[in-house]
């Protein structure tokens, strides 16, 4: 699969997933945030796994020190997504 079919079949999904998110509770949101944040909390050696692949292409193919560095995953550059993602879920739905 290319990269340009991917990005398209994943704008698809989150097409998908606004048009969900547009008639659920407020209760609804902020249990699939936490969702979230608990599948990131799990998964984190997986996503840093991941970035470290990411990173290791990017050094190869030049990329530059100060965008390697925003790109760069951290265990608690990971916490602290999953930590927003709980701090939105808190928030209060308007």
């Amino acid at each position: 699969m290319s990269a340009t079919t991917t990005v398209a079949a994943l704008a698809e999904l989150a097409r998908a997933a606004a048009r969900t998110l547009t008639v659920a509770t407020g209760a609804e949101r902020a249990a699939a945030l936490n969702d979230i944040a608990d599948e990131i909390e799990s998964r984190s050696a997986e996503i840093l796994a991941a970035n470290k692949v990411d990173i290791d292409r990017g050094i190869a193919e030049g990329m530059h020190p100060q965008l390697q560095d925003r790109l760069l995953l951290t265990a608690e550059r990971v916490k602290g997504i999953a930590s927003g993602a709980r701090q939105v879920a808190a928030l209060e739905d308007p």
